[in-house]
């Protein structure tokens, strides 16, 4: 597995360890070998930065034998307070404290985010993996998913599955009214907003925001960052829970059933476990994104091409921008378009969670599957995880066929 340069460091060095150890983890190799490796590391863990060390934890945390089990307890006093308070049993009564070592919430918005995670469930993901893992949850947790969604279909009852992470928590803070660039992805820009620069002003900010907040509460299953995911990830990923809570802190007890920890990268996990190549996604009906997967292309789905991402698909930016142009278009279409007992893939941003609402307000089953859809596409280069996990391709490739 290991190249020569890999082959001819000294059997010792803890970068050969570490690197054989990340080739594992690609290949899926089973658990107690992921151990084995991570076991050698523990000795260097004072040489390692707070990445790696969450890594080898994690690797012997999955491995259940005493001798990674007696090496995790070694390797803890090394790891964070962060990551040593995640590690404890009952996190439920370290929230607060966990809220307050993050740098943008003062104590009100702590106190709010606080109620919000004491309510949900525990997070999906599991201890240690860094923001983006795409292996950070298990089949036993994925599997009901998934038969929620096959029920859904075959019964003909609505369903949408939305994700929120930075860009849509800032939108739903009103911090950021360019809806993630969906105004500014054409070559004509409203004139309405073309003088902001793109961005929504006044009651049609207001109308806008409102349509995305009854999005959110009528979806059935919506992924948010957990708290390890606001500590360690993009420090704006902190605004879903602070947009939520602000808005619903009277009736969060009713939102948080359908709140799921660590769900807002539920796109990567299903594509990571090869889950887009059985059913249902086998059987996908429509569309809503800038481009067609391979395991899709002549088949006979409907499909709604919308323009790609402003900052990162601008190879397909088309000649009005999504908002308002497309967006009014799209709605439209989905009134007259989708039926009972359909699954639809949709990668559309925040305008996207939207189109999930309105796609189950027709009986479909919305689904979205956000930047997945690029990397099914071929175009690997939109978020950086698929930089740092460039095996997910593999599962691309046979993702929707």
């Amino acid at each position: 597995m290991a190249g020569p340069l890999v082959r001819g460091m000294p059997l010792e060095s803890p970068w050969r360890a570490f690197y054989i150890l990340l080739l594992q983890i690609a290949s899926h190799a089973p658990q107690d070998q992921l151990g084995r490796s991570a076991q050698v590391l523990v000795s260097h863990a004072q040489h390692l930065s707070a990445q790696n060390l969450r890594l080898i934890a994690t690797s012997l945390s999955k491995d259940g034998s005493p001798a990674s089990q007696h090496a995790l307890s070694k390797l803890l006093p090394y790891l964070s307070e962060i990551d040593q308070i995640l590690a404890q049993v009952d996190q439920k009564h370290q929230v607060e404290n966990l809220l307050k070592l993050h740098p943008n919430l003062d104590s009100i918005q702590v106190d709010l985010c606080t109620r919000l995670y004491t309510a949900c469930e525990p997070s999906i993901r599991g201890h240690w993996h860094e923001w983006s893992t795409p292996s950070a949850t298990t089949a036993d947790i994925l599997n009901p998913l998934i038969q929620r969604i096959n029920s859904a279909v075959e019964m003909g009852e609505g369903f949408s599955l939305i994700r929120l992470g930075d860009g849509e928590g800032l939108f739903l803070c009103g911090r950021r009214p360019n809806l993630g660039g969906a105004t500014l992805n054409g070559k004509i820009i409203d004139q309405r907003l073309e003088s902001n620069g793109g961005d929504l002003q006044g009651e049609e900010h207001f109308e806008l925001i409102e349509d995305f907040a009854a999005a959110i509460a009528a979806s059935d299953w919506v992924g948010i960052p957990d708290i390890a995911q606001c500590l360690h990830g993009p420090r704006e990923l902190i605004s879903v829970p602070e947009g939520i809570t602000s808005r619903w802190k009277d009736s969060i007890g009713s939102l948080a059933p359908k709140l799921v920890q660590g769900g807002c990268h539920i796109h990567n996990f299903l594509l990571h476990s090869g889950k887009y190549a059985l059913p249902p996604f086998n059987q996908v009906s429509g569309l809503i994104a800038p481009s067609i997967p391979h395991g899709l292309k002549g088949r006979p789905i409907h499909h709604f091409l919308i323009p790609g991402e402003h900052w990162f698909r601008e190879d397909l930016c088309g000649k009005h921008a999504h908002y308002p142009v497309f967006y009014e278009q799209c709605l439209e279409w989905i009134s007259g378009t989708v039926k009972p007992h359909q699954l639809w893939l949709v990668g559309a941003g925040i305008l996207g969670k939207i189109y999930c609402q309105a796609i189950r307000a027709q009986g479909g089953v919305a689904i979205d599957v956000g930047s997945v859809i690029d990397l099914t596409s071929g175009v690997g280069h939109t978020r950086g995880e698929y930089r740092q996990h460039p095996h997910l391709m593999k599962h691309a490739l046979s993702a929707f066929a």
